[in-house]
């Protein structure tokens, strides 16, 4: 093989290689683009969360952040919290409903450093917990799609048990509700 056809082969194979493993490789993109996002209160966003006027122990009126729900003690007389060593149980704490145009599963988690301490019920009777997702269609925390025909939603009363018999409530200062299409079962 003379040095020419050896330099042409050897620099076909380099620009095959090259071809086939890619080139011009790398790490990070990064690209600002525009966005519209519409924010609407609790009670109209897309999935609806509100005192529901029944309990003098939640509050939505949150002072300056009016999309705050909190437990509050005051205008109870002299409490100013719930009670040490014991079970409060506000039933039909707070109201979750669903104003989107899909199902939704729906559940409840907090940040209680002991997982007993808070528990959350989807009825006043507290046989459903809302700790998970919902595992057929008759769990009240499985809502159905806004129905714009009828102007409804679908929504539920949570009733919140505070359990400071094991441990206190310290670390509690945050509830996350999910909302989740795909733990949905349609009730139809």
């Amino acid at each position: 093989m003379n040095r020419r056809t050896f330099v042409i082969s050897v620099g076909s194979i380099a620009a095959t290689g090259g071809a086939a493993l890619g080139s011009g490789a790398f790490d990070l993109i990064e690209a600002d683009r525009t966005a519209d996002i519409t924010l609407a209160s609790d009670s109209a966003a897309l999935l609806e969360l509100t005192d529901n006027g029944t309990s003098q122990f939640v509050d939505s009126s949150g002072g300056t952040n009016t999309d705050l729900l909190q437990l509050k003690y005051t205008g109870s007389g002299n409490a100013s919290g719930a009670n040490k060593s014991a079970v409060t149980t506000i039933e039909a704490g707070f109201k979750i409903g669903n104003n989107a145009s899909q199902g939704v599963g729906v559940k409840i988690a907090h940040d209680a450093a002991d997982p007993a301490a808070v528990n959350f019920y989807g009825d006043t009777g507290k046989t459903t917990a809302v700790e998970s997702l919902p595992t057929g269609n008759g769990d009240p925390h499985n809502l159905d799609a806004y129905d714009t025909a009828n102007s409804t939603k679908d929504s539920f009363d949570v009733t919140i048990e505070l359990d400071t018999t094991v441990t206190d409530l310290s670390g509690l200062t945050t509830i996350t509700v999910t909302a989740d299409p795909s733990a949905y079962t349609d009730t139809a």
